[in-house]
């Protein structure tokens, strides 16, 4: 079968219904077509646009994911990323296999730091910086490597 899926929300505070622990407000869309519901056997594809996103006090701006499945076997495409703020960005692309094991590449390059804390209220960092991880094994329990360099 074919199915569809077209969700817009706003202002979403995750906290009211038990998600989350502290309040969070979150913009977004979410589009999909599948041909079935049975998660190990799904084909299709699929974005998800969340916006504006505040959990607590970590504000971001956007976070992009294009998706796309093919017999159970998941894909984050290249153009996903998250957005803390335009001189702040991470990307993302990667596979989660049936057996929900993770092969998965995150990266920045030339990220403005200053953003970055304080978008995250984390202590004040200056500089440029650079990162590479790759995140591999299951799902619950994944092995993450990678590299940083500070300018």
């Amino acid at each position: 079968g074919k199915n569809s899926i077209f969700l817009k929300f706003r202002e979403i505070n995750l906290k009211k219904p038990a998600l989350a622990t502290v309040g969070t407000n979150i913009d977004g869309t979410l589009s999909l077509n599948f041909n079935t519901w049975n998660l190990s056997r799904i084909s299709g594809a699929g974005m998800a646009e969340i916006t504006d996103i505040r959990y607590g006090k970590i504000r971001l701006d956007t976070l992009l994911l294009k998706l796309e499945a093919q017999e159970g076997f998941w894909t984050l495409q290249e153009g996903s990323r998250l957005v803390v703020q335009k001189t702040s960005q991470f990307f993302v692309n990667g596979e989660m296999s049936r057996d929900r094991e993770l092969d998965v590449n995150l990266y920045t390059n030339r990220n403005v730091l200053d953003t970055l804390s304080r978008r995250l209220n984390l202590m004040e960092i200056q500089g440029i910086g650079s990162l590479e991880l790759k995140i591999t094994g299951p799902v619950n329990n994944p092995d993450v490597a990678g590299s940083v360099l500070l300018d």
